[in-house]
């Protein structure tokens, strides 16, 4: 099941709920970079915030256990560093087609942890 941990030590039982606590702080920064994106701001630092922000999702989450989360956020940090490297022109497609979708599935997968996770604590498996 993707929301749920594959298997935990007991150590990363005991920090899932910080980890899981960091990890919607940090969504909240992504979708804080979308509005960015969707008012018109400056797509380069939007996208430089995302990948940073992602690159951290993606170190962390597989540590934890959530190996589709930990793939969404490297695919989304290698799309922001494509995006780097394009002309302005030719961003908005990649952009639009898939990072914005990529990013929506890292919130769905994010979700599917979170709701993974508190049923896995709660009946107290690791």
């Amino acid at each position: 099941m993707a929301g749920q941990p594959v298997s935990i030590e007991p150590w990363q039982k005991a920090l899932l709920p910080q980890f899981l606590d960091m990890t919607v702080k940090r969504l909240f920064e992504i979708e804080a970079a979308r509005r960015q994106l969707a008012q018109g701001g400056d797509v380069m630092t939007s996208v430089q915030i995302i990948g940073s922000v992602t690159h951290k999702i993606a170190g962390t989450a597989e540590s934890f256990g959530f190996p589709v989360l930990g793939q969404l956020a490297r695919r989304a940090e290698g799309l922001c560093l494509d995006l780097a490297r394009l002309a302005p022109a030719s961003r908005a497609e990649l952009l639009q087609t898939r990072l914005l979708p990529t990013l929506d599935a890292l919130a769905g997968a994010l979700d599917a942890a979170l709701d993974g996770s508190a049923a896995t604590l709660a009946q107290g498996r690791p």
